[in-house]
């Protein structure tokens, strides 16, 4: 937005409705909103319980984003901070290593007791969780690595990095969303997900003259 986050904010981007829809399979959630402070939507958003079926979509299901409220104490809603390092990512991080050395359930050192713990602090559930396989678990991690990092700057990477390994999960965005480009999914193993190398890269550098990468 170009002022504030709320609706009369100018706002330029708004929360995707398969995100939100993540967020509300745990009623608990504390990321869920809407709300004020961390919560992930604004208060002033219009969430449209029919938005499935009703007819103007895209301008009565408005999700205003929250993340970045700015400062409120001083009154600035252009000054936010930036997470850089944060407990929860190491949670998962820490997750991610167990499944790579086969520790995925069972031990109170797994993958699925480390994510079970993560959830209980989010609010997000404390059901035991067991995992089928290795690729359930890189699934479930890489679906709480998009809730918890939102707007972060991972997901890009994240899905190129995971995606393969949680059975083929890509690019996956709610179909109204996305229906003016026709662009709703994009598979992890897609040459997009690595940038072309700029044509003045090319004729500067004579050491990668008359290449590029794969797909362009």
């Amino acid at each position: 937005n170009s002022s504030r986050s709320d609706i009369s904010g100018s706002n330029f981007y708004e929360l995707s409705r398969s995100l939100y829809n993540l967020f509300n399979e745990n009623q608990g959630d504390i990321r869920r909103g809407p709300g004020v402070g961390t919560n992930i939507i604004d208060g002033t958003s219009k969430v449209e319980p029919f938005y499935e079926s009703i007819g103007d979509y895209r301008s009565k299901d408005i999700l205003v984003i929250n993340k970045y409220p700015g400062n409120t104490a001083q009154d600035d809603p252009l000054l936010n901070d930036f997470f850089i390092f944060r407990l929860g990512e190491m949670y998962m991080i820490k997750a991610e290593a167990l499944v790579g050395k086969g520790n995925i359930n069972g031990s109170s050192n797994s993958a699925a007791v480390t994510m079970r713990r993560f959830r209980q602090l989010r609010g997000a559930g404390t059901a035991q969780i067991i995992y089928a396989d290795a690729t359930a678990a890189w699934a479930d991690i890489l679906k709480e690595r998009r809730r918890e990092l939102a707007l972060e700057g991972h997901r890009w990477l994240d899905i190129k990095r995971l995606g393969q390994k949680a059975g083929g999960l890509g690019v996956d965005r709610y179909s109204r969303d996305c229906e003016q480009y026709n662009s709703c999914t994009l598979a992890p193993t897609s040459y997009k997900f690595t940038l072309p190398i700029p044509t003045s890269e090319i004729i500067a550098n004579r050491n990668i003259s008359g290449q590029q990468n794969t797909g362009y």
